[in-house]
């Protein structure tokens, strides 16, 4: 399934998919405009894809509990001198 992450100033939204059609819209919880997604991935054990965001030189996971749900928020590295973050 190829759901669809969407992002507008500091709002974020997904649309769940069933192939071409939109099957439902969740809003998610706000981020400043700083920070940008940059990886959706199955980050860990739970089967469900996390959103890895990055922002301010530092790199944070949203484990996420299905669409709908306050994301976990957890702060995965900070950013090394002379390294970038590289997204998808």
């Amino acid at each position: 399934r190829s759901d669809i992450l969407w992002r507008s100033g500091s709002t974020n939204a997904v649309w769940t998919m069933a192939g071409s059609t939109v099957q439902r819209v969740d809003l998610l919880p706000a981020v400043a405009v700083g920070w940008s997604p940059i990886a959706v991935m199955a980050a860990g054990n739970t089967g469900r894809d996390d959103i890895i965001w990055y922002g301010s030189g530092t790199v944070v996971r949203w484990v996420m509990n299905g669409v709908g749900k306050a994301p976990t928020v957890s702060v995965v590295a900070a950013q090394a001198a002379g390294w970038q973050v590289v997204g998808q």
